[in-house]
């Protein structure tokens, strides 16, 4: 994979935290986003945290992508708070 893929799935987690901290992740009205927002990240987080590790650790480390867990499941319920995404 290239640095540029790697850059993208980085963009990509960095747009779905902005999301949630700024308490816009669960506005869509389409009624198909949530599922392709679940497999884009999921996605995302595999070829980040499991083939592309080293890249990881060594470009941003693996907090950020970790705290996806934090965000609060099911995407149709807001949860108060916010996250500071730690790139």
């Amino acid at each position: 994979m290239t640095n540029a893929a790697n850059q993208t799935h980085i963009r990509t987690l960095e747009h779905f935290f902005e999301g949630a901290d700024s308490q816009t992740l669960f506005d869509s009205t389409d009624s198909t986003y949530f599922r392709r927002l679940r497999d884009e990240i999921c996605d995302v987080l595999i070829q980040l945290l499991v083939w592309q590790r080293p890249f990881l650790e060594a470009e941003r480390g693996l907090t950020g992508p970790m705290r996806v867990s934090e965000i609060g499941f099911p995407f149709s319920k807001k949860r108060p708070g916010s996250l500071t995404i730690a790139f």
